[in-house]
């Protein structure tokens, strides 16, 4: 999961998540320039998508593909 920490501060010194809401993993918030940051295992805001750690990983991963091809109706 490091190069996703190192991504999201990357991000937060861009600006890409100033006023958006993010997670990441704890005591790393600090880092997160300008985000609000959240208390939860994925945040997803718009077209961006935090995670908190290694943990989250299936949770994050099924974000993603509900962004791609979305909910399968029932």
């Amino acid at each position: 999961m490091l190069p996703f920490v190192r991504l999201r501060w990357y991000w937060a010194k861009l600006g890409l998540l100033k006023g958006k809401k993010a997670t990441c993993y704890p005591s790393f918030e600090q880092y997160l320039d300008g985000a609000e940051c959240v208390n939860a295992h994925v945040v997803r805001d718009g077209n961006i998508i935090t995670g908190m750690g290694p943990g989250a990983a299936m949770e994050f991963a099924l974000t993603i593909v509900d962004l791609l091809v979305g909910k399968r109706k029932k």
